[in-house]
């Protein structure tokens, strides 16, 4: 019975420690929807998608993600289509369900890790993301 009580617990803390990272989740997501455009072949914007490298790169629209800051990051506004003035991906085609989208928003925050085993660096608060209200004003 003791056994059996310290496997569970052991099990619930490893599935604790699972977050989303490239290789794993948010790959396979680009690769049905954003490789034919954004891959080593097809690099179009100057952002290859196809490795993590690519994607800390970014391309001639500047930095694809911004880790700890989903909102900060342009591959999130493109796919969650949220903003105006921001072009919507992918190309002509439907917006991504949104668990997908979700998946690559969880994966940005917590610092965009390439393998399960890459620490989770979570940023904290931005000035940029600050917007005043009438409780911030001096």
């Amino acid at each position: 019975m003791l056994l059996w009580l310290f496997a569970i617990s052991l099990t619930t803390a490893t599935a604790a420690d699972v977050h989303p990272n490239y290789d794993d989740d948010v790959k396979p997501i680009l690769r049905r929807y954003c490789f034919q455009c954004h891959s080593a072949s097809e690099a179009r914007s100057g952002l290859n998608l196809e490795a993590y490298a690519g994607v800390q790169r970014g391309g001639s629209s500047g930095e694809a993600i911004v880790p700890g800051r989903s909102s900060a990051s342009l591959l999130y506004q493109v796919i969650a289509q949220e903003k105006d003035g921001v072009p919507r991906m992918p190309f002509g085609g439907a917006k991504l369900p949104d668990p997908l989208i979700a998946t690559v928003r969880e994966w940005i925050e917590l610092g965009a890790p390439e393998h399960a085993k890459t620490p989770i660096k979570a940023a904290g608060p931005s000035l940029t993301d600050y917007r005043p209200t009438d409780l911030n004003r001096p």
